[in-house]
């Protein structure tokens, strides 16, 4: 067994309150709901991502972003995380749409794979 390939995955919407409302010419905004994807790997550890939806841009908008990191986490179960580059150059290859998806895929493979190594964030 390779502790290193990725299990499963979720994602989740997240309402959260801004402490400061985002106010522009468009209207004043006091939430943001984000999409947030954890990829398990074999080992159990977990790394963590998040997707910031757009107001200007309907197609980053939390349901299409949330449907994104579905369709491009799943191809990746069974895949080794160590192949960080690989993987990454896929979820963007595949994810040009929807960039925050992509980004937030990547985020989370790299948590994972650095926590699996022991490394923290500094």
């Amino acid at each position: 067994m390779n502790p290193f390939a990725v299990d499963s995955f979720s994602v989740a919407r997240r309402r959260l309150r801004l402490k400061v409302p985002f106010i522009t010419a468009l209207g004043r905004k006091d939430f943001t709901e984000n999409v947030f994807i954890s990829l398990r790997l074999r080992s159990g550890i977990v790394g963590t991502g998040e997707a910031s939806g757009s107001v200007v841009n309907a197609h980053q908008r939390p349901a299409r972003l949330a449907g994104a990191l579905r369709r491009l986490a799943a191809p990746w179960r069974g895949r080794d995380a160590r192949a960080l580059a690989a993987l990454t150059r896929d979820a963007w290859g595949r994810g040009a749409q929807t960039p925050s998806a992509a980004a937030a895929l990547e985020c989370a493979l790299t948590d994972a794979v650095r926590r699996s190594l022991g490394l923290g964030w500094s």
